[in-house]
């Protein structure tokens, strides 16, 4: 039986371990896959049989559309003001993708022919990429086995979206009762939490902790169908280009396997979006796809919007760019194109329409005064910022200061990855000016111009986010609907995606010299055997080459992954999600606070997750970004230790009844100090306080009789 909203969960054995063994977490995480797949095959089915579309899709695209599909329907179902979503609805939907999804392969598909499957040439590749997703699943679990939460930031506001979800069966567009705030960020990745702990029981808190695994595994299937598709679908050349990409994504390249702390919204649409650029030509190739098709992606587009803001923004922006650099032919129908690139567009606005709204409800809250108040003077926006800097920050890849860990945080993978990257920039300037055209064709016109449109995407998003407050301050809202940093992190595939491109040759000269041995056709008109001895050495010394260039970064990306990277990793979830047992101890007191209490809690604070303990009030969650002047010089005098008249009259002001104080949970800020707060007895009365622990809970009795309300 899944635990329901408001329970609360065990305190785990010790401060560092999950609550689920990893072995039990991988088998939950492969099931839900197995589970929600068959309702977005059976949708994918019969929207190809309304619209009379063939099936093209083969089936790893499908399978990983399918989980993308029933997570986009649980979405609207829950988005309908119905209050429908909860055990029956998922369980229900499960259901009948089980039953009808075989019904319709059945009455629908061609027979299938295993045999004719298993001969066919991709098997090999699929088996590989395969393989690699179950070894980083089994990776980044393991990683996670050392958070007792999720991260106190990105992990807290997941965990109340969903809590939400669940209370009232449907999306949310405020976060009452908990706060006075709207939500403005797309649901669909509190549908996927929420799905968790409706299937499996996973606490509130527990659901961030697991479900990101799945999708950062996810990313490495993905990146096999970008290469293929890319470099020439039913190719020889597209199959060892994809499980090439495959490899470097799940072996040498720092994006995304190192998300692991947090931006979970982010992750869980990262491989659609991956999918989704690997469709780009063929969706806007000369003549382009139906409309039946344009719309079926337009529906993926707004999934993805659901699920992550910028990288649907990131794919828009994408799309118009490809639009205009594309290697479009003489009389390409640019208004065909600029109408679906529209289409795209709305749909997938229309997918967060909630979240529109939220904004329009959200404007007014005392918790985000915006037109009064202004921004927190401890956050204040400074024309004399540098912006060169900061650009030059998001988007060099061949800085190697300490701070800069963008490309690689080893530094042998980095010196790598730059030498790999100038290689892949040198071959991308030739390919894109036609100096490069080998026998061999290693490099697709396709895949050289997406990789360019791509950096050509991340720059000019960076720079418009950047530039424009820089050079009007009435633009910083640009900043508060995207995020930067994310898309840097998009930026810098594109950069792996190059940095490809040289292990993309060696695998075709590798291919072109053995391949050519083993085949029977070539022996009498093999050239080699005819050639000089020195050209046959020149041969010999490309193959040597070749396989250096090809072996030894994923060699030393592997061995990096698995000796090195675990220990990075698990120190980040340990800064971003330092909790310790008297802070779990402290929330699960928190259960006896009344819903009329008020707690001030502190940015990145383990206190985050009250609202998966007790009906109790936060001020504030985390997301929106807070902007309440009185808010922050409270949190921020109390975390420099400083209780002052201003203080008490922000508490006034603000209504706090309580405030949780916790030790550095997360390393982005700095805790609250509970020294001031325990001098300043009887203004402030200590509540409760874990023995030998950092967590503590006060009361603050002048506003809990001005609001009437007694612990």
């Amino acid at each position: 039986m899944a635990r329901r909203p408001g329970d609360i969960i065990p305190l785990p054995a010790s401060s560092s371990g999950m609550t689920l063994p990893t072995a039990v977490a991988e088998a939950e995480l492969l099931f839900l896959a197995v589970l929600m797949a068959p309702a977005g095959l059976l949708v994918l089915n019969a929207g190809e049989r309304l619209f009379r579309v063939g099936r093209s899709l083969p089936w790893l695209e499908r399978c990983l559309v399918a989980l993308y599909l029933t997570g986009g329907l649980l979405f609207l179902l829950a988005s309908l003001p119905l209050g429908v979503f909860g055990d029956p609805l998922v369980i229900g939907v499960i259901a009948v993708g089980l039953i009808g999804w075989p019904l319709t392969e059945w009455r629908w598909g061609p027979p299938p022919d295993l045999r004719k499957a298993l001969r066919s040439p991709q098997v090999p590749a699929l088996l590989l990429v395969g393989l690699l997703f179950l070894l980083l699943l089994s990776y980044e679990v393991g990683i996670l086995t050392g958070a007792p939460v999720a991260n106190t930031y990105d992990g807290s506001i997941q965990a109340l979206f969903a809590h939400l979800l669940l209370v009232h069966g449907s999306v949310s567009s405020t976060l009452l009762p908990y706060a006075d705030m709207g939500v403005v960020y797309p649901q669909g990745t509190a549908v996927w939490l929420a799905t968790g702990v409706v299937l499996f029981g996973w606490s509130l808190p527990e659901a961030p902790i697991y479900l990101p695994a799945l999708f950062l595994a996810l990313s490495v299937p993905a990146a096999f169908v970008w290469g293929h598709r890319l470099q020439g679908m039913d190719t020889p050349r597209g199959r060892y280009s994809g499980a090439v990409f495959a490899l470097a994504m799940a072996a040498l390249l720092t994006w995304p396997r190192f998300l692991v702390g947090g931006s979970y919204d982010f992750l869980f649409g990262f491989p659609l979006l991956l999918l989704w650029v690997a469709w780009v030509p063929s969706l806007f190739r000369d003549g382009g796809l139906p409309w039946s098709a344009v719309v079926g992606m337009a529906v993926l587009a707004g999934i993805l919007a659901s699920l992550s803001v910028v990288c649907a923004e990131f794919l828009v922006v994408l799309v118009f760019v490809w639009i205009a650099l594309g290697p479009h032919r003489a009389g390409f129908p640019w208004r065909a194109a600029l109408s679906r690139a529209l289409v795209i567009t709305l749909v997938a606005m229309a997918f967060v329409l909630r979240s529109l709204w939220g904004i329009v409800e959200w404007w007014g809250y005392p918790g985000h005064t915006l037109t009064v108040m202004g921004p927190s003077p401890f956050q204040e926006w400074r024309a004399s910022s540098p912006f060169v800097g900061s650009w030059v920050g998001l988007v060099d890849p061949f800085l190697f200061r300490p701070s800069d860990v963008w490309l690689s945080p080893f530094p042998i993978l980095k010196v790598e990855l730059a030498v790999l990257l100038a290689v892949g920039l040198f071959l991308l300037v030739l390919q894109l000016g036609g100096l490069y055209r080998p026998a061999s064709r290693p490099l697709g016109q396709t895949t050289t111009r997406m990789m360019a449109v791509g950096l050509a995407t991340g720059l000019l998003i960076l720079s418009v986010g950047l530039l424009g407050p820089a050079a009007a301050p009435s633009l910083q809202g640009l900043n508060a609907v995207t995020n930067l940093g994310e898309v840097s992190i998009l930026l810098f595939v594109f950069y792996g995606s190059v940095a490809s491109l040289p292990l993309f040759w060696a695998m075709a000269e590798l291919r072109g010299h053995f391949g050519a041995r083993r085949d029977p056709r070539t022996v009498r008109t093999d050239r080699a055997a005819l050639r000089p001895p020195h050209a046959r050495h020149r041969a010999t010394g490309i193959v040597l080459v070749a396989s250096a260039v090809l072996v030894v970064p994923l060699a030393t990306g592997t061995v990096v992954t698995t000796t090195q990277a675990p220990v990075y990793l698990g120190e980040i979830v340990h800064r971003l999600a330092n909790v310790t047992p008297a802070d779990l101890e402290a929330l699960q007191w928190s259960s006896s606070l009344p819903s009329c209490s008020n707690v001030l809690i502190a940015p990145g604070s383990a206190a985050q997750y009250l609202p998966a303990y007790s009906d109790a009030r936060v001020s504030f969650p985390m997301n929106p970004p807070v902007l309440n002047r009185s808010y922050w010089q409270a949190v921020d005098n109390l975390s420099w230790g400083n209780y002052t008249p201003v203080v008490a009259q922000d508490l006034r002001v603000l209504g706090i009844t309580e405030i949780f104080v916790t030790g550095a949970n997360n390393i982005l800020w700095r805790p609250m100090d509970p020294a001031p707060l325990l001098a300043a007895t009887p203004a402030i009365v200590l509540l409760y306080h874990p023995s030998g622990g950092d967590a503590y809970i006060f009361e603050v009795p002048q506003v809990v009789t001005e609001q009437s309300c007694p612990p």
